[in-house]
């Protein structure tokens, strides 16, 4: 999750601002309060905040799909 706030958002955000809204760090900097070019890394300008429902929908997506990856790829074993 670290690179992805780090590395991936900033590059996808700064070239397609329209889905940049829609991306986990984005949306949940702007939901905390950051303004369009604030934040650390900073949030590309001239985004538009989704507003608060938007967003709350947006984050719990991000946890179901990474709740679901994570129980397809842990391996099951007996610990006894």
């Amino acid at each position: 999750m670290f690179a992805w706030g780090f590395a991936v958002e900033l590059i996808v955000g700064g070239t397609a601002t329209a889905v940049a809204p829609y991306l986990p760090y984005t949306a949940t900097a702007m939901m905390a309060g950051v303004t369009s070019g604030g934040g650390m890394p900073p949030i590309p300008r001239g985004i538009i905040p989704l507003p608060f429902p938007a967003t709350a929908g947006v984050l719990a997506g991000v946890v179901i799909l990474l709740t679901a990856t994570a129980a397809v790829t842990t391996t099951r074993r007996d610990i006894t």
